[in-house]
């Protein structure tokens, strides 16, 4: 006969009543769709619950707590959205998605040295061309505003346009594509012949 301990029966019936009373009574990809429409509703303190309660159900979801973390990141939560992009790459070291967008947000925080090897390290895994093509903008676009803070040696110089030539060739017909292109021709003739220290550039 099937027994269950009075112990058991009270911890299963708080999980349940905790589970209800916060609104966790429908499944992931309900929250997960709610965030989504929150987010475009620019109810971004909503999106972010909702995001939330989607991770809650599924831990192991990543692109649920892909999504997450760049709600935080919309709301100026950088460390905190790192920390979901790590939980990410924890769970699979191989999920692009999560080097991509983690790149671009320390990209996006003046941090182009951590978003460099984001990019880098998520090429190392990349299947889809839509990703590839993104990582490699960030990787042109990280050597190009270090260009004008820190400096390039010649072989950062040499893949920051390797970078953006590969870029172009899988977006030419882009407005950005346009861009590279006119950046490319002003840029390359002004490469140091040699380097004897790092070459900088502001316009």
């Amino acid at each position: 006969m099937f027994y269950i301990s009075k112990v058991k029966l009270v911890s299963i019936t708080l999980l349940f009543l905790f589970i209800f009373k916060n609104g966790y009574s429908q499944d992931a990809r309900f929250y997960h769709s709610k965030g989504i429409a929150h987010w475009n509703g620019e109810r971004y303190d909503l999106s972010e619950e909702n995001y939330r309660k989607a991770v809650w159900l599924e831990p192991n979801n990543l692109h649920y707590r892909t999504s997450l973390a760049q709600i935080l990141a919309k709301r100026n939560r950088y460390k905190e959205a790192q920390h979901e992009f790590l939980q990410c790459i924890g769970k699979d070291s191989t999920y692009v998605p999560a080097y991509r967008l983690s790149g671009w947000h320390f990209y996006k925080v003046g941090k182009y040295r951590k978003a460099l090897r984001r990019f880098e390290k998520g090429l190392k895994f990349e299947c889809s061309s839509g990703n590839s093509r993104g990582m490699y903008r960030g990787i042109g676009e990280s050597y190009a505003a270090l260009l004008k803070t820190e400096g390039l040696d010649s072989v950062e110089t040499n893949r920051m346009f390797e970078a953006f030539e590969i870029f172009i060739s899988k977006e030419i017909d882009g407005q950005f594509s346009k861009e590279v292109i006119a950046f490319l021709k002003k840029m390359k003739p002004l490469r140091p012949k040699s380097f004897k220290a790092k070459w900088f550039y502001k316009e």
